[in-house]
């Protein structure tokens, strides 16, 4: 009975301001409504509680700060979903959490015409990452990010890194075709490597 659920919320919400503006409800009553929108799948609504909770001081404003950075994202708006993605990070309870919003974030700076910045959290992840195959991702991730701002010679030594160093990654493939698509030099050895492998 989600509509019921809102209209409800609302008034919790009206209610409990008439006694106290700085009220502690009033943070779980926004974000309780945010969801209920997120379910009808009002994006603008949704949006609009997760930032009334964040100023109502939710304790979860973490996970508040990367839905509102999902629903930018989800309303075409990347250069709005920056701030509460970076948010996110700086409160991510572990590592892998932070490379997940990370990434996140990486992808609203590069489609915020921002691509040195969406690089520095390629490179945060790589200074730390320890999987292989997680490390093979991001790294032809982040040579995407160059190769579509313009920065062929940079992304192409990120390709040849994957083909020398990854070769039984899938995304050492990816980048051995890319290298030969562009008339790149490869090593024959580590191309029979990565042929093999993949």
């Amino acid at each position: 009975q989600l509509q019921d659920a809102i209209g409800t919320l609302r008034l919790l919400i009206t209610d409990t301001r008439a006694i106290s503006t700085g009220h502690a409800a009033l943070g779980t009553y926004h974000t309780l409504l945010g969801r209920a929108h997120e379910a009808v799948g009002d994006s603008p609504n949704a949006a609009a509680g997760y930032v009334a909770a964040l100023d109502a001081g939710s304790v979860i404003s973490p996970y508040l700060n990367l839905w509102l950075g999902n629903y930018y994202i989800a309303l075409n708006q990347p250069i709005s979903a920056v701030v509460p993605y970076q948010n996110s990070v700086d409160a991510a309870p572990s590592t892998s959490t932070e490379f997940e919003r990370r990434e996140k974030l990486a992808l609203a700076l590069q489609l915020s015409q921002q691509p040195q910045s969406a690089l520095a959290q390629y490179d945060a992840i790589l200074a730390r990452a320890q999987f292989i195959t997680y490390r093979a991702r991001i790294l032809w991730e982040s040579a995407q990010v160059l190769q579509a701002s313009g920065q062929a010679g940079p992304a192409y030594a990120r390709m040849q890194d994957l083909v020398a160093n990854y070769e039984a990654t899938p995304h050492a493939l990816l980048a051995l075709q890319a290298l030969l698509n562009a008339a790149q030099p490869v090593d024959e050895l580590q191309r029979g490597k990565v042929n093999f492998h993949n």
